[in-house]
């Protein structure tokens, strides 16, 4: 929520950035489409390295926000905005594919929609209240680094599920291998008592023949 409210907002608000005189009349269908191929990039680049982590691509977008946020210079702003949608282009592949992992199907629809709700409150406060093109992009900067902790919470929270899990199914085999070696060493014993009952037998019978046959006795010690 706080990285897509961030983004309406520069939705409605970079073309005042990129004027250098409230008269100015830039080439906007000419920027909008230099933007559009900058996010067309950004999920090419997505497609190249799916592991990027979202947390670096929340911190860098924060860094092109800060651009319009304390600089008035038109071409600095463009600048920065065609490297944010480098990072939108990025964003909606990478978290599509997180929240396809993490939210049940049977439920999707719901999460979603209750998603929407702070992104539209968000997005609603921020531009009515009629603050200055610079406040709005601080507050985006600000949105964005929420952003980037709360990745790096839900990241960290991963990792620790992941670990618990390959534990648990260490354990699982553990498990499941331990009657296996119980059995083995039942079976042992068994197979040695066997063996010496035999031998017992061996020798109760080979000295009523030895008595009449001394070299079998050396044979069968043999």
């Amino acid at each position: 929520a706080c990285f897509e409210a961030a983004m309406y907002s520069f939705v409605f608000l970079w073309t005042p950035a990129v004027k250098a005189t409230p008269t100015d009349a830039p080439p906007f269908g000419e920027i909008f489409s230099v933007m559009m191929l900058a996010a067309m990039a950004g999920s090419r680049v997505y497609v190249s390295r799916p592991s990027v982590s979202l947390e670096a691509v929340f911190l860098f977008a924060s860094a092109t926000f800060a651009v319009p946020a304390f600089s008035a210079d038109p071409f600095s702003c463009l600048v920065a905005f065609i490297l944010f949608e480098i990072v939108v282009g990025i964003y909606f592949p990478a978290v599509n594919t997180l929240k396809s992992k993490l939210i049940p199907d049977a439920h999707r629809s719901t999460i979603y929609n209750l998603f929407r709700v702070p992104l539209n409150v968000i997005v609603l406060i921020v531009l009515l209240s009629r603050a200055s093109t610079h406040a709005v992009f601080f507050a985006g900067v600000v949105l964005l680094v929420a952003a980037a902790l709360a990745m790096r919470a839900l990241e960290a929270r991963l990792h620790r599920s992941d670990d618990d899990d390959d534990r648990s199914d260490t354990s699982d085999r553990a498990a499941t291998a331990a009657p296996e070696s119980d059995d083995d060493d039942t079976t042992e014993p068994l197979l040695v008592a066997r063996d010496a009952s035999a031998l017992t037998a061996a020798v109760d019978v080979v000295p009523s023949e030895s008595s009449r046959n001394p070299p079998a006795l050396v044979a069968a010690a043999v």
